[in-house]
């Protein structure tokens, strides 16, 4: 004897449905929407983009401590070179070049 089917037809259908699409006949269509990520100023694309390539630096020990060694030996080299620059930056004489000092050069 065979088995009564418990399900009406609508439900059957929907069934079906979920069968062939793979996905639950009570979905609503489209669904929730992901909310838009806000936009990103072109500053802080390059911030982004500047981070990831530290942090690509940093996982690469031996790159990591080459970089160092190399950036301490040229300060070392350059380092009077580089204060005598920014004295002369510094028209005001208060040890602090600002923006403005900066900017004009001297």
């Amino acid at each position: 004897m065979p088995k009564a089917n418990c399900c009406s037809a609508s439900e059957s259908e929907a069934n079906k449905d979920e069968t062939l699409s793979g996905k639950p006949a009570s979905a609503k269509k489209g669904g929730k929407k992901k909310k838009k990520a806000a936009k990103l100023s072109a500053n802080e694309k390059l911030m982004l983009k500047l981070e990831k390539g530290v942090d690509a630096l940093k996982a690469n020990k031996y790159r990591y401590e080459h970089f160092i060694q190399v950036a301490d030996t040229w300060l070392c080299l350059n380092g009077h070179k580089i204060t005598a620059m920014l004295r002369h930056l510094d028209v005001s004489g208060d040890e602090v070049v600002s923006y403005e000092e900066f900017k004009s050069g001297g």
